[in-house]
């Protein structure tokens, strides 16, 4: 009987035969991106791992008025300098280890940020993204999109946050995307949110000028 191994060359040897040169190249192509990034994301994994709960009053009172189907937790984290979230069976919300849990209104508006991300399932749909990236990694438009659609995440994760907010306290969640945010020192992680993964400047400006979406945007968007 043939073993696996004879299989294996079989399928490979007819596959080598039928295949054209540049189906080889595609083939090539899509399993080094997937693999870049499962090494960035076993990379952040690891780190993130090195996480310890938050034991304070502030989180655990969150967490009660924040019931979900899925585990939900909230860690503290020094690989990260600006909150962040990851996992999509087992949500998690790193924070900084200089976190200020004594200024309420500022965990309030992070965690609503945060948890914008968890409701929606922003994890899986990253997942979707580098999918996409790995199947058309020639397609330099893939890559446009994939930087867009990571950007625009952020940003409806913002508009989520704004529209529960009354005019005013919109410049005080404006200013804390300022101060809670750090650019240089955000890690490198495909299928996690966080806060510096995109455009501080227009965040700020989207919050400050919010206005409520139309239905007719909504149907000249979905149509397009």
């Amino acid at each position: 009987p043939a073993t696996p191994a004879d299989l294996l060359s079989t399928l490979v040897h007819a596959a080598s035969n039928t295949l054209p040169w540049w189906a080889w190249v595609w083939i090539a192509g899509s399993v080094l991106c997937f693999l870049g990034f499962a090494v960035l994301y076993l990379h952040g994994r690891l780190r993130f791992k090195a996480s310890a709960p938050v034991s304070c009053p502030q989180a655990a009172q969150w967490l009660q008025e924040h019931p979900l189907r899925r585990p939900l937790s909230v860690r503290r984290c020094a690989a990260v300098s600006a909150p962040l979230t990851y996992g999509v069976l087992h949500p998690v919300i790193l924070v900084p280890p200089a976190f200020d849990w004594s200024d309420s209104r500022t965990v309030d508006l992070v965690l609503a940020h945060e948890y914008a991300h968890v409701v929606r399932l922003d994890a899986l749909w990253k997942l979707v993204l580098v999918l996409a990236v790995c199947a058309h990694w020639f397609n330099p438009l893939a890559w446009a999109m994939y930087v867009v659609a990571n950007r625009d995440i952020e940003l409806s994760c913002d508009a989520r946050v704004a529209r529960s907010l009354l005019p005013g306290q919109r410049a005080s969640y404006a200013r804390m995307l300022l101060e809670v945010s750090d650019v240089k020192n955000a890690p490198i992680a495909p299928l996690a949110s966080a806060f510096a993964k995109s455009s501080i400047e227009e965040r700020v400006v989207s919050v400050v000028k919010y206005r409520p979406t139309s239905w007719g945007a909504c149907i000249v968007s979905a149509a397009v």
